[in-house]
Order: structure tokens, then C-alpha cells, then sequence
């Protein structure tokens, strides 16, 4: 059960208002203090991930963290930030063996409610369960409390309640999820030119300028870091904000008689994408290093060349005046915010609502933010999570890179989709779904957003980065095994381009591997599995496809019982199964007339009648020669358009009568008598059809004949031959 502590936040002895480090905690997400023993050790012993954490200012109660790791030094806690208005009373000198600190989660109490929070113990650190189900209700009811507005702001300076960029009140954040700083000089460009243009106006001269619409940004909540400074997460405007950032630094560098322009400390912004992001900003803000890679440098030559064409480009009267251009430029450069305060999924979603003109987020990237959220929430994980996500997406870019793919995480996440259905032992209709819904779905209901059918009960389900890191090496590994079975290289590809069941391809052999990774033999284990299942799968696909569920029904259920099952088990449970078909009807199915139902069944029966016949040469080529269709055609080995003999239907289109031959001699020999179409049979690569050849004629007892051969070789092949073994390879 979680705790909750009280820590006082003014930083002295005496309670001094004025010495209040509430500010630097929230800047940080960090709740610390200065203890001596034994009150140090008892805070680093028993403050744990998940406590809750009520910052007292004095005896007032205004704000609740909740912890997202355990206690420790503050030392160890890394980017602590310390701004230069906080030193008058805050020092780190010969403190930092003292100063102990946890991460949290942050909600401040609403002045309307901080009279029910009041707790008269002077002391810096103590236990508060005497307000333990208040504490923890309001955090909890107002973490993700949901509101919107929206306003028209402008660039120019104001105080701290008006809507303006270059308000000195306000910083913006780029969180963390962002993508880094992207724009390329068409967009800055554009920008650009569109101010300076909206300020010479339709006559040209600047007596007339016009107002310039530069789109929507959205912004969280403002969150309150001292009375007098907030911060905003930008959403959505990232692009935009920093460009203006920009531009505003080089009409600075430009013109250093501007009153206005000098005032700017462009302390404002921040990026957390990435410590480099954010290094390569602050260098371009506040340093004189101009680094070849760096983004922010790159369209600031882009922008100073940009604003140097306009001056040139204008006739010789023309006055440039900076200071008549900035107060245009802080009034008249107009925007829409959309302020939320949400959870950060529900923020997302109001993003890819009204987002039209940024950088989409496809399915993998909302993944990734959702995560991230689920980890730092519910998982209480900290900000550094995030590196930890985009590490694994960034291990299938090398994989990828080193092994010739071109996977995308969508792969990935499939795969974990149909483990983690396996493995919390989920509704069984779950495989069905898409990975985006699933997820989407999953998400909402972990989270506590909306938890839709199926997924209620999610019987303790939890989401690990080391899981999709494990299915992701899986898939790889998976992939630079060669199979040691030709049949398996053959029964895969039947699966996968004949079948009426390749999706469930997949759905089987890698919940089959995850669940068996401990094996030493498990890829001959998933050989056997796979011949066995495509012996299944052949069954099912030459019948009515009304029995599509029942198959789907079985495949989901296997999959269920690999994970408490041995491998063993689990290709004796299809075996089992495969046993269980009617003789009598599988093997009219392989004889019956083949062009009646559906065209796979021909490329089916087919397939496994070629296989037969040329799997003891195992040469290089067949399998592509099997499944390849531009290799081959179903060839009538009496042709349909031949009246020399009358074939019955269900002889003429029966495996009596059909075999693969290469396309080419079969387009040049269709519709000919067999007297001529033996004469082109020695050119192919198929010995059988070169036995065909030697036949003077093709008469109705030839083909009554190979029918019953080729009938009983493929029953038996899917009912009795024996299995793989792997004892003389």
C-alpha cells in the first residue's frame, strides 16, 4: 500500500516565505530536502515508487506528487536544473551529501481547495496518513482532468496573463515524445517571406501592412512554476515556435540598436527530445559554436540570407525601420491556440484531430507516445523512459541495417500483439484485430480512459520494453535460420501463397518460439510444426470455406496452449486433429474436379503432387519453380479445346489430367493435341513431365490411372508419412 509524506518546501530554518524551492521542484518533477540522520536514512529507506508526496509551503498544502521511482541522493538524479533567479536562496554548496530527493508526478491543489489541505507540523519531512485517502483522492481525480480552450495570440510581449509568445512570464517545453526540430529551408522560407511581405502590405511601402495567420499551435495546460513563471508543453507548433525563436535571433544579431530586440534573453524555449537537441539549441542561442549538423544554425544562415534579399529587393527609397517592424511583427503575426489539460493520450487525440499541416503520426509513432505514458504513469518510470522506447525502435533500424531488411515496427508490434493475447490468456477474438486497434484499445483501457468489449479483464497484463525487445531479436534470429528440412522451406511456402490461412502463419510460429526460446532445439521443433500445420491447413483449404471459422477457432486456441504447453504437445494436438478428417472425403476431394470451386485448389493438389515427384533431387530451384506463378501455369494435360477423344469433366479437370508446367511451353501448346504437346514435354525442368512424354498417347485410362496414383501418393502424404527427423542431419 502506498504511503504518503509531507516535505516542506522553503529552504531555511526559520520558514522564510521568501525561501520557497516549490519552484525548482516542479521545474524538475522532483520532490527533495535536507536531512541529517536519522531522518535522511528513513527517507531513502522508505520512500518508494508510488507514495505520494504533499509539498507543504509553510503549513499550506499546495501541491501532491506522486513518486515515479524510489528516493535517492539528489546527486544522482541527472539535468537538475537550477535557474539564476533561484540562488539568492537556494545552494548546492557542501549540500549535496545532504539533499535526498525523489521523482514525481506533479498536480497542484486549485485555490478553491487548499483550505482543505492545511497540516500545522513545522517539520520538513514526515508521514501524513492522517490525510491519506485525501491526499490520494485528489491526485488521483485530478491528474488527467479534462478541459480545452482556445485563443488568438500574437508574438509580441505582454504580462503574464496575455496571450503572447514572447511573454516573460512563459517558457515552452518540447516534450520528450517530440521528434526533433525538422523544418528544411522551404518551410523557414515560407515563413518568412510571408511576414515580411504581410508588413510591406498590397502597396508595397509599409504604410498598409497586413495582419499574417500563421496557423494553429496547441499547448498544455499552463503549469505554474513560481507565481510568476509557468511552462507550456508544446503539442503541436514545435516547427513554427522555433523558427520564430530564430528569426527573432538574427533581426537581433542584425539590427543591435533595437531597443525591443535587445530586451529578448530567449530563455523561453526548451527542447527534452534529446540531450543533443537540446545542446545544439542552447549552443545556437547562447554560444558563438556554429556546428556543421545542427539544424537550428543551418536556418539561421538560411533566414539571415532570406531577410537580406528582401532588403535588396526593395527599391531605393525604401526605408527599412526595425523598430516600426517589430511592434507589426509582435502584433500583427496572429495565431490560434488550443490549450488542453489531458492525459497525454487524450491530448494526442486532439492533435491528430486538428492536426493538418505537421508531421502525421502513423500507427507505430502513437505507439511509442502511448508507451511512454504507460510507463511514466502507471508504471512510474521517469522521464529517461523515453531514450529506453526509442531504443528499441531504433534496434529494427539496425537489425535492418545489418541483415538486409526493411522491417517497420508495425511488424513488431503485431508480433507482440498475438504474445501478449497468448500470454494474459485474452479473449481469443483479440487475434483478430488489427495491432492499431488492439493497442488503441489495450491502451485506453490500462490507462483508465475507456476500456471497451474484451478488454475488462486483462488478468494483470503488463507491457515491458524487454518483452518487444525479446520478439524483435525473435524476428531476426527467426529469419537467418535456415531450415534444415527441404519440406519445411515448402510447407512455409504453401502456407503463405496457397492456403485460404497464411495470416495465421505467423499467429502460430512466433508465439510457438517466444514460448519454447529456452529450448536448444526449438527451430526443429517449429520445423516439425510447420509441416504438420500446413498438412492442416491443405485439408481445410481444398473444403467449402465455410468451415473458415472452425479452422480460425482451432489456430486461435493453439495458440493459447502454447503457452502452458510443451512443444510436443502442441504439433500432437494438430496431428491429432489431422487424424480426425474423413478419410473417405479427403480423398475425393484431392480426385474431384478441380475447376469447379475455388482456383487454389489446383495450385494446391498441384503443388504437393510436384513435390512428391521431384522432392528426392532437391534441387535449388524447385520451390521457386513450385510457387512462383510466372514459372509455371496448371497445365491440361489433354487439352479441354482437343475433340479427338470426349473427357469427362470430372476426369478432365481432375489431378489425372492437371500438372504444373513452365509457363512458356504451355502458352505455345495450350490448345494442341498431345501428339504435338509431347513433343515440347522434354524441354521442361520436370522430370515427371518427361515420364509424361513418353507416353505415345493420352488416353481416359491414362488419366483414370495417374488419378489414382496422384490421389493416394497426396492422401498419404498428408495422413500417414512420417514425420521430420533431424537424427541423420
Amino acid at each position: 500500500m502506498a504511503n504518503v509524506w509531507k516535505i516542506g518546501t522553503r529552504w531555511s530554518d526559520w520558514g522564510d516565505p521568501s525561501a520557497s524551492v516549490l519552484s525548482i521542484m516542479r521545474r524538475n518533477n522532483l520532490a527533495f530536502v535536507w536531512l541529517d540522520d536519522p531522518d535522511k536514512s528513513r527517507f531513502l529507506n522508505s520512500v518508494k515508487k508510488g507514495d505520494y508526496i504533499a509539498l507543504a509551503d509553510g503549513y499550506q498544502i499546495v501541491a501532491i506528487g506522486k513518486a515515479t521511482g524510489n528516493a535517492n541522493y539528489l546527486r544522482n538524479f541527472k539535468n537538475f536544473y537550477v535557474s539564476s533567479n533561484d540562488y539568492e536562496y537556494f545552494s548546492l554548496e557542501d549540500g549535496w551529501d545532504e539533499i535526498v530527493a525523489v521523482k514525481i508526478n506533479i498536480v497542484d491543489i486549485e485555490d478553491d481547495d487548499k483550505a482543505n489541505f492545511w497540516y500545522e507540523k513545522p517539520i520538513r519531512f514526515c508521514s501524513l496518513n492522517q490525510l491519506w485517502n485525501e491526499i490520494i483522492e485528489y491526485y488521483d481525480s485530478h491528474l488527467n482532468r479534462f478541459s480545452i480552450q482556445t485563443y488568438t495570440g500574437t508574438i509580441g510581449e505582454g504580462n503574464k496573463d496575455s496571450h503572447c509568445l514572447l511573454n516573460k512570464h512563459v517558457s515552452y517545453v518540447i516534450p520528450v515524445y517530440q521528434r526533433p526540430y525538422e523544418w528544411g529551408e522551404e518551410q523557414v522560407s515560407c515563413l518568412i517571406n510571408d511576414i515580411l511581405n504581410g508588413y510591406l502590405g498590397k502597396d508595397g511601402n509599409c504604410k498598409n501592412p497586413e495582419p499574417v495567420f500563421i496557423g494553429t499551435m496547441q499547448l498544455s495546460k499552463r503549469k505554474p512554476i513560481s507565481q510568476q513563471e509557468y511552462e507550456h508543453d508544446v503539442v503541436d507548433g514545435q516547427q513554427r515556435i522555433t523558427t520564430l525563436t530564430i528569426f527573432l535571433n538574427e533581426l537581433k544579431k542584425m539590427f543591435p540598436e533595437c531597443k525591443s530586440l535587445n530586451e529578448l534573453d530567449f530563455k523561453w524555449l526548451k527542447t527534452h527530445v534529446s540531450e543533443q537537441q537540446n545542446n545544439y539549441l542552447y549552443n545556437y542561442l547562447h554560444t558563438d559554436i556554429i556546428e556543421p549538423n545542427n539544424r537550428y544554425c543551418h536556418n539561421a544562415q538560411k533566414i539571415a540570407e532570406t531577410i537580406d534579399l528582401f532588403l535588396q529587393n526593395q527599391d531605393e527609397s525604401f526605408n527599412f525601420d526595425i523598430d516600426d517592424f517589430c511592434k507589426y511583427l509582435f502584433k500583427n503575426v496572429l495565431f490560434v491556440v488550443i490549450e488542453t489539460s489531458a492525459g497525454l493520450s487524450k491530448t494526442i487525440q486532439i492533435f491528430n484531430t486538428i492536426n493538418n499541416t505537421g508531421l502525421d503520426l502513423n500507427g507505430s509513432d502513437l505507439f511509442k507516445i502511448r508507451m511512454y505514458e504507460y510507463l511514466r504513469d502507471i508504471k512510474m518510470e521517469d522521464e529517461t523512459v523515453f531514450e529506453k522506447i526509442q531504443n528499441v525502435y531504433n534496434l529494427v533500424d539496425v537489425n535492418n541495417k545489418k541483415y538486409d531488411k526493411s522491417y517497420g515496427m508495425d511488424t513488431m508490434l503485431d508480433l507482440y500483439k498475438n504474445i501478449l493475447i497468448t500470454k494474459y490468456d485474452l479473449n481469443i477474438s483479440l487475434y483478430s484485430f488489427g495491432w492499431e486497434t488492439f493497442f488503441d484499445r489495450l491502451f485506453d483501457s490500462l490507462l483508465g480512459i475507456n476500456e471497451k468489449e474484451n478488454f475488462k479483464n486483462l488478468n494483470g497484463l503488463e507491457l515491458s520494453l524487454d518483452t518487444l525487445t525479446e520478439i524483435i531479436e525473435l524476428k531476426y534470429e527467426k529469419d537467418q535460420y535456415k531450415y534444415k528440412h527441404f519440406e519445411t522451406e515448402f510447407a512455409t511456402r504453401m502456407i503463405s501463397w496457397f492456403s485460404r490461412y497464411g495470416k495465421s502463419k505467423d499467429l502460430i510460429v512466433y508465439p510457438f518460439l517466444f514460448f519454447n526460446k529456452n529450448e536448444q532445439n526449438k527451430f526443429e521443433q517449429l520445423e516439425r510444426l510447420i509441416v504438420v500445420v500446413n498438412k492442416y491447413f491443405f485439408i481445410h483449404s481444398i473444403e467449402n470455406s465455410k468451415q473458415i471459422n472452425r479452422v480460425n477457432s482451432f489456430v486461435a486456441h493453439l495458440v493459447k496452449d502454447i503457452r502452458n504447453n510443451s512443444s510436443e504437445k502442441i504439433i500432437n494436438k494438430v496431428k491429432d486433429q489431422i487424424s480426425l478428417e474423413d478419410d473417405d472425403w479427403l480423398k475425393w476431394a484431392i480426385g474431384r474436379d478441380l475447376c469447379e470451386g475455388s482456383r487454389w485448389w489446383k495450385y494446391l493438389i498441384c503443388g504437393v503432387s510436384t513435390f512428391l515427384k521431384e522432392r528426392g533431387l532437391k534441387s535449388n530451384d524447385l520451390i521457386d519453380r513450385i510457387f512462383y506463378t510466372g514459372w509455371f501455369d496448371i497445365e491440361h494435360i489433354h487439352a479441354t479445346a482437343d475433340p479427338s477423344i470426349e473427357i469427362p469433366s470430372e476426369l478432365q479437370n481432375s489431378i489425372g489430367n492437371l500438372t504444373q508446367l513452365e509457363y512458356d511451353i504451355n502458352r505455345s501448346i495450350q490448345d494442341k493435341p498431345f501428339s504435338e504437346k509431347r513433343m515440347r514435354y522434354p524441354e521442361s525442368n520436370y522430370i515427371f513431365i518427361k515420364e509424361i512424354a513418353m507416353h505415345d498417347e493420352w488416353t481416359i485410362n491414362d488419366i483414370k490411372k495417374r488419378k489414382e496414383q496422384e490421389t493416394a501418393a497426396i492422401y498419404n502424404y498428408i495422413k500417414h508419412e512420417k514425420e521430420l527427423s533431424f537424427d541423420s542431419l
